[in-house]
């Protein structure tokens, strides 16, 4: 017979015997303390000595099986010889309390209910059968006793009345153990179920709580009465919020501060049943404001009652900023047909003009008024002439040529470029601190474009004297994924809010004199390098410039929109 069905029952049965164990060495030793304070008290009790007896007999059995209960050893055993040591012991009361004429025949009915509830309808089965053959061997053996003791001769109704009292009790005894054993049974099936409904249930929580952690998006459910419920991984996140001291907590103590208008559209979800299916909003959170688009719907019952409300939002920086950089690309392709359309149409006439101006310059006295005025013709369209070839040179498209390069080189050699300009006229310290070599997969001839603009920007922004710090760091996020940082620090005028996000797009300057154009190349090359530039300043107090390039990158080509490598080029177009 298989007893055990798993651990669990296993485990179950333990606690049981251990139970059984204590429960009968309790209620012999209360017993035995009543028979010894009546026998003190002067009460006749020499016919309950034989019950004590018996009951004593239990103690050192109890001890066997504490031992045996301890080891884990033979534990189905254990409660069969239990069993059986149980009934002994209660066919032995029977029988020093009358035998058939006993009032305690009902202790047969514990026994076999506790092996219906332990063992199951087969144990309560042999526990009845055992009971009935017990019974009916007590009830013979203190008839028989009976009739030595008065030397009388039973007659044929009381052997009927035996006989009929054991065949009673045998049909008491198995009905008992049919019930107990087909409800503990039935008690099995329901708990097999029971247990295998919440582990289903378990898991389906656990799975909907690594859904919801795992969302990239933020997700924030409240019920009626405003009390948040989920705050998820991303929302803390994107938040700046703890998801613990966020749940159980109030909407408007959570949210109130931080981001008041997703708070007040959650309440009117609640309240009017408001719902906003799409919007975007801002969240003052510790790093600054975030952009969020948010979507809230309410949580409906199966009356269709709402019994809550819940937001789905995400965080659109990186949205915005992708938007903004698709724009910037935009502007400059158009600006690179518009100027490529407009150098040609002017580049007939001023070479006309030119020629014009060289000749009547020469019919004309050096040093007179005239004479000066030609001067500055020529040297006016001369420039003219250099930034209508930048122009070309921008909207001419050539493909890149990326190869691995040493970029404390490039640095070396930016530095050693921008130190010998020959209008630099200022007092400033130019420092260049690579902390190891760096070697990267880049294009070196507009990755030099990109550290010279970057270099003359900080410079220019310096009035009279300062310093520009440039520095080369490797950074390794993960062992696929490595890059170069060279950071551009200068301590000049800086750049106001207003423009420091309008930094990027062409043509736009804060410069008396400049194309503008020097920070949207710088952009679209460092794009073309599938890297990032990032730039932080404050008014008055300097800028900080920091571009991030892959160390290494898929061999293939792309086309790149870039001026010229000339150091004319550089200067022309520095913004």
């Amino acid at each position: 017979m298989k007893l055990l069905n798993g651990k669990t029952e296993e485990r179950d049965l333990r606690g049981f015997c251990r139970i059984m164990i204590i429960l009968r060495v309790i209620c012999v030793g209360t017993v035995l303390s009543v028979v010894v304070f009546l026998t003190g008290a002067g009460f006749d009790i020499r016919d309950a000595l034989p019950i004590a007896g018996l009951l004593i007999v239990l103690f050192p059995l109890s001890a066997i099986w504490w031992l045996i209960y301890k080891s884990g050893y033979g534990l189905e055993k254990l409660v069969y010889s239990q069993l059986i040591a149980d009934l002994v012991v209660v066919s032995g009361i029977v029988y020093f309390t009358g035998g058939v004429h006993s009032h305690l025949t009902f202790l047969y009915l514990i026994s076999i209910l506790l092996a219906g509830i332990l063992l199951y309808l087969r144990a309560a089965l042999f526990a009845a059968t055992l009971s009935t053959a017990l019974f009916a061997a007590v009830s013979l053996m203190k008839e028989a006793h009976f009739e030595r003791t008065i030397g009388a001769t039973s007659n044929e109704r009381a052997i009927v009345y035996l006989f009929l009292n054991v065949i009673l009790q045998a049909g008491f005894f198995y009905l008992i153990a049919v019930m107990s054993g087909y409800v503990s049974g039935r008690i099995k099936v329901f708990g097999a179920r029971l247990k295998t409904t919440a582990s289903e249930l378990e898991k389906a929580r656990l799975d909907t709580r690594q859904i919801i952690e795992s969302m990239s998006s933020g997700l924030i459910t409240v019920d009626s009465h405003g009390v948040v419920t989920e705050f998820n991984r991303s929302a803390s996140r994107i938040l700046r919020i703890d998801s613990a001291h966020a749940r159980g907590d109030n909407i408007n103590s959570v949210l109130g501060s931080v981001c008041p208008d997703l708070c007040g559209g959650l309440i009117r979800a609640l309240e009017r049943g408001q719902l906003e299916e799409r919007g975007e909003i801002y969240a003052e959170t510790t790093d600054g404001p975030i952009p969020l688009g948010v979507s809230i719907s309410l949580m409906r019952g199966r009356a269709g009652n709402p019994t809550g409300a819940v937001s789905v939002f995400q965080d659109l920086t990186e949205v915005k900023s992708l938007a903004r950089r698709i724009r910037l690309a935009d502007r400059l392709a158009a600006l690179g047909e518009l100027s490529a359309a407009i150098a040609h149409e002017i580049r007939t006439p001023l070479a006309s003009i030119c020629g014009s101006v060289e000749m009547l310059r020469e019919s004309l006295k050096v040093g007179t008024e005239e004479g000066k005025l030609v001067e500055l013709v020529v040297k006016e369209s001369e420039r003219l002439r250099k930034i209508i070839d930048h122009f070309l040179e921008f909207a001419k498209a050539r493909p890149s040529d990326f190869a691995p390069a040493s970029l404390n080189s490039i640095l070396a050699e930016v530095v050693c470029l921008v130190k010998n300009r020959q209008d630099l006229d200022k007092q400033v310290r130019i420092e260049f601190l690579p902390e190891a070599e760096v070697e990267a997969c880049v294009d070196e001839e507009t990755i030099k474009q990109v550290f010279y603009n970057l270099a003359l920007n900080s410079l220019e922004a310096i009035e009279r004297s300062g310093e520009l710090k440039i520095s080369l760091t490797r950074i390794e996020r993960d062992p696929s994924d490595q890059v170069a940082q060279v950071v551009f620090q200068d301590n000049g005028s800086g750049i106001g809010p207003a423009d420091l996000g309008r930094v990027f797009e062409p043509f736009f300057t804060s410069k008396k004199s400049g194309t503008g154009l020097g920070l949207a190349i710088v952009s679209k090359i460092i794009e073309e390098h599938d890297g990032e530039v990032h730039i932080e300043s404050k008014k008055g107090e300097g800028t900080v410039v920091t571009v991030s390039l892959p160390l290494n990158r898929p061999d293939h080509e792309r086309p790149h929109l870039g001026a010229g490598s000339s150091r004319e080029v550089l200067e022309t177009v520095t913004t």
